[in-house]
């Protein structure tokens, strides 16, 4: 069984204005019993790599109540997109596509294709207990999945999912929580475990850079960088003391607010070969 990547794009980049495709909320619509909204974009689904079609967007809109979890705020608000002019449904569910954020590498892009990236020798911001050369491959990265047998650190051992907050300090203009936008942020966590952004509900300014419009609420757990490109973003929840993940193998974990930087790392990393327990 092979997992599905977290956003298709026909030119990968980090940037806004790019014309990105269908992410990984998308395709599995007809798996949790959402077939009959799937059928109305899977022709645009099917064709976009090829053609670049935007017309899988007009799920945007749709609330998905299985995409939301109820311990959230601010699912009826919807994010109006860059433009101000859309209106997309939020979420609270992300893929992890992992991947390092250092100055050799830039988070988002990072995995992308099932690139491994791995941790530099004297980065800004130094990842205590991990060495210099750990893997940081991601599960669901851009135009790529891993194969469950292909997980080096074991299903068991890798987190695939992840919970994440809604922005609502700004709500029509944070990103945050958004289910058919495939980025950091939106439905994706990425470069969780690097530079400022550290662990779970971590209450670092500027920890998230998920484009223009985010609001840097580090106050509330929800600090973002406001001129930074879409590149990085952590694991973020409402309920105490931590977030839900979901690891490769299915099974659910609760994961606290006071792991260690290096747990988190290890459990995010599919491939970094080191073992991890809180």
């Amino acid at each position: 069984m092979k997992l599905t990547g977290a956003n298709a794009v026909t030119t990968p980049t980090n940037a806004d204005g790019q014309n990105f495709g269908p992410n990984w909320l998308v395709l599995i619509l007809p798996y949790v019993e959402q077939g009959p909204l799937y059928n109305t974009v899977a022709s645009s689904v099917n064709i976009y790599m090829s053609t670049g079609d935007s017309g899988w967007r007009s799920v945007r809109g749709q609330r998905v109540k299985t995409f939301e979890c109820p311990s959230d705020i601010g699912a009826d608000t919807p994010w109006a997109g860059i433009t101000g002019f859309a209106t997309w449904a939020r979420g609270n569910y992300a893929c992890n596509a992992f991947g390092i954020h250092q100055s050799s590498t830039i988070g988002w892009t990072s995995t992308m294709g099932g690139i491994t990236p791995t941790n530099d020798a004297n980065p800004p911001w130094p990842i205590p207990g991990v060495p210099t050369g750990a893997n940081g491959g991601g599960v669901m990265c851009i135009n790529w999945g891993a194969a469950l047998n292909r997980i080096e650190d074991g299903s068991s051992n890798t987190v695939m999912l992840a919970e994440l907050r809604i922005g609502t300090v700004n709500a029509t203009t944070d990103v945050r929580g958004t289910w058919a936008l495939g980025y950091p942020g939106a439905s994706v966590v990425a470069a969780q475990s690097s530079w400022d952004c550290q662990t779970p509900n971590d209450s670092n300014s500027q920890s998230d850079d998920v484009g223009p419009g985010a609001v840097d609420a580090w106050q509330t757990q929800m600090g973002a960088c406001t001129s930074c490109p879409f590149q990085q973003a952590q694991s973020r929840g409402r309920h105490t003391g931590g977030v839900q993940v979901s690891l490769a193998d299915g099974s659910v974990r609760f994961v606290p607010n006071s792991i260690s930087e290096q747990t988190w790392w290890s459990m995010c990393s599919r491939n970094d070969g080191m073992s991890w327990n809180y």
